[in-house]
This record gives structure tokens, sequence and C-alpha cells, in this order.
């Protein structure tokens, strides 16, 4: 049987709808674009921070986590978009429009920024140094 958010989850993860909503037109700004979406799957994110994994007490605010990832990355991209030519890399960079927040528990850092099919994705191994999120975004372009 697949992995099912529990009723406290969902609550949790609509709990920060609208403050994930305010990140996106935050990135429509800074880029100059529209159209921006910040996805991660809770589903797998449940699963991966389930009972057995470090970051069991972390379950039940699956919200919280790619809030807080998400956030970060969104005022990485607002400094980098300051200069026109570096806005112009990334755009043409990440045209998909979109960041994925997801567990990669086998990446070699705590979070890993890259991109990946013209998204930008940060992975965490366990949650912590959130403010690590899109550090060296400049780099991948």
């Amino acid at each position: 049987m697949a992995f099912k958010l529990s009723l406290v989850q969902r609550k949790e993860i609509k709990s920060y709808e609208d403050k994930i909503a305010e990140l996106v037109k935050r990135l429509d700004a800074a880029t100059g674009t529209s159209g921006w979406k910040i996805e991660a799957d809770y589903n797998v994110l449940g699963e991966a921070m389930g009972p057995t994994s470090n970051d069991k007490n972390f379950s039940d605010r699956l919200g919280q986590v790619v809030y807080s990832y998400a956030e970060n990355v969104t005022k990485k991209v607002e400094e980098l978009c300051k200069d026109d030519m570096s806005k112009e890399a990334f755009n043409d960079a990440v045209t998909s429009k979109t960041v994925v927040i997801q567990k990669d528990p086998k990446q070699s850092t705590f979070v890993m920024t890259k991109i990946v099919d013209n998204k930008l994705v940060i992975g965490f191994q366990s949650y912590c140094n959130v403010g690590q999120a899109g550090e060296g975004i400049e780099k991948l372009l």
C-alpha cells in the first residue's frame, strides 16, 4: 500500500499554502517573469521523514520544512536577480520556472542546490542547514 499523509500532516501543509504563495509572488517579482511554482511531493517527504528516519520529529511539520527551504531559496534568487545579467542567466537556466524541494539522503552534502531538467532543485539529506538552500546558484549558470 502506498504511503498516505495523515490528517495532521495534511492540515499542517495546508496552513503553509498562503505563505508559499507569497514566495511564488516574490519569485515572479525578482525574476521579472510570472508563473513560478514551488513543488514538493509531500507523500514522498512524509514517507522519507517517517518514524525510522533521522527526521521523524519533523514528519508532522512538512509544510514548515518545505517553506523554510523555499524561503531561503527565494531570498537567494532575489539577491541574484538584482543584477540584470544574472537575472537573464537565471531565467535562461530555469525555464520551467519551478523550484523543487526534495529529500535525498544519498547526496554528498546536507543541502544541495542544482539545476535539473530546467528546474531549480534543492535536495536535503536531513532537515538542517536550511540557510544553505540556494547557495551557489550563480555558479550553476
